[in-house]
């Protein structure tokens, strides 16, 4: 009815009112309760998306799509004033394979960084990446040479930086993290993320149960969601050196990767838009990011 809808858009607009409010007065939080209070301000977002779905079934499409704009740029903003505010990553790398470690783009890092070993296990079967936490890594080809099906997993406050080309791909128990990856050949799967950023393309993407995370893909089929909200879709915007070459490595072409904004949701059956996903607004998008 009318007076839901309306019911809605002033409950909508005072939470968006609180919580920018909130991010005005960042400054004064002290650097040791930042990483909580963001996670407060994320968790008061990711009601508003589910308060959205929710809601969805009265709503006219044009609401829906007001609802989502407005959450979207409230994440949007959130993201970035804690990347501006948040301790910056150190290095972690594994010991097992020397390589050359670039400085990281962040400015003011210390010269003598802490080194630990990174957590990577090259089986016959499986690259695994977990237990990193408030780090970067950067994955060599070396480390892929027995074979280029990876997981990473159980991490918080971290970048993974893949710029090679992948035959499978799963990801898990993440959270506030960035994972960067070349052509997949075959399917990516995700499970239980929050607050994360993933660049990748591929063959296949099926996710499950993310929460308030953007996907820069390029994929070759439609993309599958299940029991996730808050799901910002944009191209894929990930450029390195060997990325023809491991395109066509992985058998895919840039026309191939044009099914990025054609998400199915199982959860979401209606003709009408799913609330659980939306496209990112170029205003919003992360720039072109090189490795």
């Amino acid at each position: 009815s009318g007076e839901s809808v309306e019911s809605f858009s002033r409950q909508l607009n005072k939470t968006k009112s609180l919580i920018e409010e909130k991010l005005e007065k960042v400054e004064n939080v002290p650097a040791g309760k930042l990483r909580e209070f963001f996670e407060v301000l994320l968790t008061e977002i990711f009601e508003m998306q589910q308060y959205s779905a929710k809601s969805a079934f009265f709503l006219p499409p044009y609401e829906i799509q007001r609802a989502r704009q407005i959450i979207s740029k409230v994440q949007h903003r959130a993201f970035k004033r804690r990347a501006e505010l948040l301790p910056k990553r150190k290095f972690k790398f594994s010991k097992k394979h020397k390589r050359t470690i670039k400085q990281p783009r962040s400015k003011g890092e210390s010269a003598d960084q802490e080194t630990k070993k990174m957590d990577v296990h090259n089986l016959d079967t499986m690259v695994t990446i977990k237990g990193q936490n408030d780090s970067l890594i950067k994955v060599d080809n070396k480390s892929l040479e027995k074979n280029r099906n990876v997981k990473i997993s159980n991490m918080s406050g971290s970048e993974v930086q893949i710029p090679h080309n992948l035959d499978t791909l799963r990801i898990t128990d993440l959270d506030n993290c960035e994972v960067l990856v070349g052509p997949v050949a075959g399917p990516v799967y995700i499970e239980r993320c929050t607050n994360c950023i993933f660049i990748f393309s591929c063959r296949q993407l099926r996710a499950h149960e993310i929460k308030n995370s953007s996907f820069y893909i390029g994929v070759a089929s439609d993309p599958i969601i299940e029991h996730c909200t808050g799901i910002g879709v944009a191209p894929y915007n990930l450029r390195y050196k060997a990325l023809n070459e491991n395109l066509v490595a992985a058998g895919l072409s840039d026309c191939d990767l044009n099914s990025w904004d054609k998400v199915k949701d199982f959860n979401w059956l209606r003709e009408q838009q799913s609330p659980n996903w939306f496209v990112l607004e170029e205003s919003e998008r992360q720039q072109m990011r090189e490795l």
